[in-house]
């Protein structure tokens, strides 16, 4: 699965770096985003188009996917640098990527390219929200997203304040009843 929710055709034709890009989508779906990354690098290493390719460029921005995948960004940031498409997966990745760590590690990317008024942090802020899994987290990002200013946050807040709390640790509504401007404890 590729970093950005919108799937991407690989170029047209057959490609002589397909099996290296394959293979780097295989290493990234088990899990092993550094040897996905070797066959980014040796894909493009023997064959500049690759940096082109929508398929590789998925499969660099996956590779963001582990705790120490910002240790990627440099590469990412040089190689793709002055390749549009590239530029614009990682940028929309900040909002868009499946997970935590994509969105963050595509942030600094994008900030190292020098393109931050590019990306959308309350998207990014949005899907860590709804991603989250404890109640810090929710909190995090809600707060985040308070500060914003965002017409999407208050939406957010304004549907939350709506709702009853629901079971579970965490719940959004009973994370952050007193953050909602409620007072006492959520039954």
């Amino acid at each position: 699965d590729a970093g950005v929710a919108a799937p991407q055709a690989p170029l047209a034709g057959d490609v002589p770096w397909a099996p290296a890009r394959d293979r780097a989508r295989a290493f990234n779906a088990e899990g092993n985003h550094q040897a996905a990354m070797d066959e980014i690098r040796a894909a493009v290493r023997a064959h500049d188009d690759a940096r082109r390719d929508p398929g590789v460029i998925d499969a660099a921005i996956d590779a963001f996917a582990l705790p120490h995948g910002d240790a990627f960004v440099p590469y990412f940031v040089r190689t793709f640098r002055d390749a549009p498409a590239a530029v614009d997966a990682v940028v929309a990745a900040v909002s868009e990527g499946k997970t935590w760590y994509i969105r963050h590690h595509a942030l600094i990317a994008v900030s190292q390219l020098g393109l931050t008024e590019r990306m959308d942090r309350v998207g990014m802020w949005l899907a860590d929200f709804r991603q989250a899994d404890t109640c810090a987290s929710l909190r995090h990002s809600f707060r985040r997203l308070e500060r914003s200013g965002d017409p999407r946050a208050e939406t957010l807040a304004a549907d939350l304040r709506a709702r009853e709390p629901g079971d579970g640790s965490a719940d959004p509504v009973r994370c952050l009843w007193r953050d909602l401007g409620h007072r006492g404890r959520p039954e």
